[in-house]
């Protein structure tokens, strides 16, 4: 792992902080992409509480007109 410090001059000028890399004289730039967030889950405010299962937000509304209102 290279010596990596925290680039004051540039956390002065721009209120974000960043890596250094003082030996080549170049910002660090990390190569690790952010892992994507699971999506969110929710209960159907209709189903039986104690049966009812979590299914993501974006099903909840086919969830809903299909079993609950009766459209097929």
């Amino acid at each position: 792992m290279p010596d990596l410090e925290w680039d004051r001059t540039w956390y002065e000028n721009t209120g974000k902080w960043r890596l250094f890399n003082p030996s080549l004289e170049i910002p660090h730039v990390c190569s690790k992409e952010p892992e994507a967030e699971p999506p969110k889950m929710v209960l159907c405010p209709k189903c039986n509480a104690l049966t009812r299962k979590p299914m993501t937000a974006d099903k909840l509304q086919a969830h809903i007109k299909n079993e609950h209102l009766g459209f097929y």
